[in-house]
């Protein structure tokens, strides 16, 4: 999604809404919405906040949010004057 300066780019995951209170959380390492989900399968949790760390270290924006269809994560990226 073209943004004047900015593209958005977003990825939506089809499913259950994430609670209000769970938003800010699925940023945190080994955070799990979902407490059914198992480490030993190879879920550790660490995803989202390697994202977050990468995102806040190029100083971009970025967020979640609830959508009819599931959760859609999405962050900012400046465009570049190719010439």
């Amino acid at each position: 999604m073209d943004r004047g300066d900015y593209v958005k780019v977003c990825v939506e995951n089809e499913g259950e809404p994430l609670e209000q209170t769970k938003m800010d959380k699925v940023w945190d390492r080994f955070y799990r919405g979902d407490v059914a989900r198992q480490r030993s399968k190879g879920e550790t949790g660490l995803g989202l906040a390697i994202c977050r760390n990468i995102l806040e270290l190029h100083g971009v924006k970025y967020g979640v949010e609830n959508t009819k269809k599931g959760v859609l994560f999405y962050f900012y990226l400046r465009k570049v004057d190719s010439e």
